[in-house]
């Protein structure tokens, strides 16, 4: 009797199965929520103006809109401009639960917990059986999904729309005109919350040509994705350029197309980059789940099954878009947490029901156990051994701050999006943006300057034009983290000429 159907002939061990698994989802979800302020374990990060900036500069549009009434900030710097999605959705957060820090990555871990429940729905469709369960708790038991869930605020709500247009145009059934057109309308959304989603186009044009219908059927609907998609991006882009400003340009030109490669010689290394980065991310996931598709070519239930060509489509699209970049760290790597998802039940339920090669299913379910048991134990110390450096320090400024009426309340600098947070102090960015610092400086007249170590010699002789600077304090943030050296975060005062 082969192993599986003895599995299956022990249904007490298969409720035992799936109620351990629900747990372990539950309470997964749940402690997500915990110590939201919590500093990012920094030796795990490394990207160090990334866990300073980056939370405050995508949410800065939609803290206007809540804090000010517009969303318009005259410093130059709008990123809602070029990526409008994220901030609209996050200013909805904030009118709802206030403006802070919590709120910002509070969203951010929902639409991981979202992306889990769609994962889950995808297998569930193509993978009828108990281990459906293992893509959304792959999901929410990873390390680096569990710390990025918090910080990278672009990447799971575009993974979000870009898997609805998949459940939407990507069924056991053929799919009506309507629900291809709306698949089609999510996917902008996708790539107007972040550019990388463009590596979705080709995955979900080759989708519909997978699925069981006549030929006629999918080139309408070939032609009505294509037709969709060229019409809201011509919609999109005149409404852009009616309204847009140098900010647009300069988002564009310097944040976006100055990201991609223009040699050669670069389109070989990438590559090379995206895989090591993408294995430090996932150490284990990674290189199985890539191996797995070569893997089930071994079985004919497994070869066939269309989650294997999502999931090598996913991982081939993906890679080449990353690779065209330069600009790859490693919050882009959680790009491949869908396809890695959708892989571990697949393997599992290989492991289970595939009579042959003993030491190969030995080998498979000993590498899985083991990164499970080794995530969540990662993700239970982070939790009882967390700091909140970057709290402390942005509530002591704050302080200070409210303390001081008879000066102006606004503090200036490269990070001071993120200070205000979870400070509610008025911020302004010191370089990000098309305006120039004497012109942020007489529009706003800031009152206070942060910074990662001494103020730059450059921003330095402009605010010396204008104000007396006066260090107030040093905050140790991260433990100093620093490329060169430890360098302690300094607070000062701009007293008028």
């Amino acid at each position: 009797m082969k192993s599986g159907n003895l599995w299956l002939l022990l249904p007490k061990r298969q409720h035992l199965f799936q109620r351990s698994i629900l747990l372990l989802l539950t309470l997964m979800a749940v402690l997500r929520f915990g110590n939201l302020l919590a500093d990012p374990p920094v030796e795990f990060i490394k990207t160090i103006n990334f866990i300073y900036t980056d939370e405050g500069w995508w949410s800065r549009n939609a803290v206007a809109i809540v804090r000010e009434g517009h969303w318009y900030i005259d410093d130059g710097f709008n990123p809602i401009f070029a990526l409008p999605v994220v901030p609209l959705l996050q200013a909805l957060c904030f009118k709802i639960f206030g403006v802070s820090l919590s709120a910002a990555r509070g969203f951010t871990a929902t639409c991981t917990l979202i992306l889990a429940g769609l994962v889950y729905l995808l297998v569930r469709r193509f993978l009828p059986s108990n281990f459906a369960f293992l893509a959304p708790l792959t999901i929410v038991c990873h390390f680096a999904i569990f710390i990025y869930s918090r910080l990278a605020l672009l990447e799971f709500p575009t993974l979000v729309f870009v898997l609805i247009s998949i459940l939407l145009i990507f069924d056991r059934k053929p799919v009506s005109n309507f629900r291809v057109v709306l698949a089609t309308l999510f996917l902008p959304l996708a790539i107007l919350a972040k550019t990388t989603a463009i590596f979705a186009i080709p995955l979900i044009a080759s989708l519909i040509w997978l699925q069981k219908q006549p030929t006629t059927n999918k080139i309408r609907h070939t032609l009505i994705f294509l037709t969709v998609f060229l019409l809201v991006a011509i919609a999109g882009s005149s409404i852009l350029l009616v309204n847009s400003s140098v900010s647009l340009e300069t988002l564009v030109n310097k944040d976006i197309l100055s990201k991609f490669h223009y040699g050669i010689g670069s389109l070989f290394i990438s590559p090379l980059g995206v895989a090591y980065r993408a294995w430090q991310v996932f150490p284990i996931l990674f290189p199985l789940s890539v191996l797995s598709i070569f893997v089930f070519n071994k079985a004919p239930k497994y070869r066939f099954n269309p989650l294997i060509f999502v999931t090598g489509s996913w991982f081939a699209t993906a890679f080449l878009m990353l690779s065209s970049s330069h600009y790859s760290p490693q919050r882009y790597m959680m790009v491949f947490s869908v396809p890695i998802a959708i892989a571990v039940p697949l393997i599992v339920d290989f492991i289970i029901n595939y009579s042959q090669g003993k030491v190969l299913r030995t080998v498979l379910g000993c590498a899985l156990l083991l990164c499970l048991s080794v995530n969540v134990l990662r993700i239970g110390n982070y939790l009882v051994s967390y700091e909140r450096s970057f709290a402390f320090m942005a509530n002591d400024v704050g302080s200070y701050v409210r303390q001081q009426p008879d000066r102006s309340q606004v503090i200036m600098g490269h990070f001071a999006d993120t200070v205000s947070l979870i400070n509610g102090v008025k911020s302004i960015n010191d370089n990000k943006g098309d305006k120039s610092l004497d012109y942020r400086i007489q529009q706003f007249d800031p009152g206070y300057y942060i910074s990662l170590g001494e103020i730059t010699p450059g921003i330095s002789n402009t605010l010396n034009k204008y104000y007396k600077t006066k260090l107030l304090q040093t905050y140790d943030v991260y433990g100093n983290l620093h490329h060169q050296k430890p360098v302690p975060v300094f607070f000062y005062q701009l007293a008028p000429r």
